[in-house]
């Protein structure tokens, strides 16, 4: 069973399942709540209601799996909004979507996971099938004959008494290396999440070639993220689906008898480099994301730096003019959140030959109320803030949308 809710959609907790009602059990809502537990709140919680506030995915619990989809425009057609959230999702991430991707795994009975997963699993088999990428790596072994450089802590430790044997360090070709082990952890990951049949059978199929692969778990995991090299620029795409699913929040824990697993991503960061790539695309090399060249304050005495700045967005307009640009995914009511603002004030401040600020919400019937221009009240420069609202209902029309980024910052 799939229940598909919407971000600030309630689901009521009661005695019994009833998806009819938004409805999920006590139990169901337990074990919600310890996977909430370790995150930055993923729910409202209210009493006998919760409500999902800015992380979109999948919940999966025994017997149902919660999807919750962003509220991308004012349409109520799932159809619509998990296409506009995978074209969003291609752009951020760089991740390719095939466009008859409805035909390949139908919405209504899979849901967004399983289509990523799906298009996932379409590289990694194409990767298998032209053979794994071996990389040189430093091995230490203890052999007959002296090869490499000789480890002589390891060596007297361990071979004092057997002349014939040498603890040696050298380097090899290994098909056990950091590009391989990234996508086995993903692909873990992925047979944790997966609750279609077809993909669970590929994800475990998949699964049987990466025997030789050490396993490193999520601490290991954090320790890189791969990025794209003349070694690996062949399976590019590849791993930016690893990339894209090490970005969601991942549990799988045992509740009792009961597996409870989840896959969410937090829509503040999607929206955020949604924005930034669309707008690479429009202004190419003059654009830059989070930018960590400017501070806050200075000390008078020792010239310290404090306050590392980093606004979403900065452009360069041209010699002497800026504009940053800043993304926030709420739903705003009367007028922008006061934080937003001051952190906007922060950017135009301190940031050199900045006086233009743009703050981006996506576009509600509530924006209309707050889109317009502004000054912050500076005796000794204008400084500017432009508060804009993107239509993401306008992305499966890339010309039309490009035109109405564009028009954002004219």
């Amino acid at each position: 069973m799939i229940l598909t809710i919407l971000e600030y959609q309630k689901i009521f907790i009661g005695k019994n399942r009833n998806l009819s009602k938004n409805q999920i059990t006590y139990e169901d809502a337990d074990a919600i709540r310890i996977i909430d537990i370790n995150n930055k709140g993923i729910f409202k919680w209210g009493n006998r209601y919760i409500i999902p506030q800015q992380w979109i995915g999948i919940i999966s619990l025994a017997g149902l799996t919660i999807e919750i989809l962003p509220k991308v425009s004012e349409s109520y057609d799932i159809g619509v909004i998990k296409e506009t959230l995978l074209y969003m999702f291609k752009t951020a991430h760089d991740i390719p979507i095939k466009k008859n991707v409805k035909a390949k795994v139908d919405f209504s009975k899979n849901g967004l996971i399983e289509i990523l997963i799906s298009n996932f699993l379409d590289k990694l088999e194409s990767y298998i099938r032209e053979g794994f990428i071996t990389k040189y790596c430093k091995v230490t072994r203890n052999l007959s004959a002296i090869k490499g450089s000789l480890n002589f802590s390891k060596q007297i430790s361990k071979n004092l008494f057997n002349p014939t044997r040498f603890i040696c360090k050298y380097s090899r070709l290994e098909v056990d290396n950091d590009i391989n082990q990234h996508i086995k952890f993903t692909l873990n990951r992925m047979v944790d999440i997966s609750k279609d049949y077809s993909n669970n059978k590929r994800l475990k199929t998949s699964l049987n070639y990466f025997g030789d692969i050490k396993f490193i778990d999520d601490i290991d995991n954090k320790k890189f993220k791969l990025h794209i090299n003349r070694l690996n620029v062949r399976i590019r795409e590849l791993i930016d689906y690893c990339n894209l699913f090490q970005d969601g929040y991942s549990v799988n824990l045992s509740i009792g008898k009961n597996q409870v697993s989840s896959m969410l991503f937090d829509m503040n960061k999607v929206f955020e480099m949604f924005i930034y790539k669309s707008y690479k695309k429009i202004y190419g090399t003059v654009i830059s994301y989070q930018n960590t060249k400017n501070y806050l304050i200075t000390n008078n005495k020792s010239g310290t730096k404090y306050i590392n700045l980093r606004p979403d967005i900065l452009i360069n307009v041209s010699k002497g003019i800026k504009i940053v640009v800043d993304t926030k995914w709420k739903v705003v009511k009367g007028f922008a959140k006061e934080t937003d603002v001051y952190q906007i004030n922060a950017y135009v401040t301190a940031i050199p030959d900045v006086d233009t600020s743009v703050l981006i919400y996506p576009k509600t019937h509530l924006t209309n109320s707050v889109i317009g221009d502004y000054e912050f009240i500076n005796p000794l420069r204008i400084k500017v803030l432009k508060i804009r609202a993107v239509d993401l209902s306008l992305v499966n029309d890339e010309v039309l949308f490009m035109k109405h980024l564009n028009d954002i910052l004219a």
